[in-house]
């Protein structure tokens, strides 16, 4: 039978974080105008959902390699007997 795989692959990590980035940069931007801080017309406007999805994407790509690492280095407890053993349920 197939070992199941985790349903949070790494490369979801990545994907996610840039989708996620993307979507806080446009409504950041859309806060700022609405709030009055910045004009409708101002750059910034394209800047910040444009940035925060390359944030987002290094965010990601960092939360990738983490996983992959913490994977490699995961201590493996040796299987002991007393770790095999199976006791009764209580009555």
């Amino acid at each position: 039978m197939a070992e199941a795989r985790n349903s949070r692959t790494p490369r979801s990590h990545a994907v996610a974080a840039t989708i996620l980035g993307f979507f806080f940069g446009l409504f950041l931007s859309l806060f700022l105008v609405l709030a009055g801080w910045i004009p409708m017309d101002s750059v910034l406007v394209e800047i910040l959902p444009t940035a925060f999805l390359v944030i987002g994407l290094a965010l990601g790509l960092v939360a990738r390699s983490a996983v992959r690492r913490a994977a490699a280095n995961a201590p493996v407890a040796p299987v002991t007997e007393e770790a095999l053993e199976v006791s009764p349920p209580p009555p």
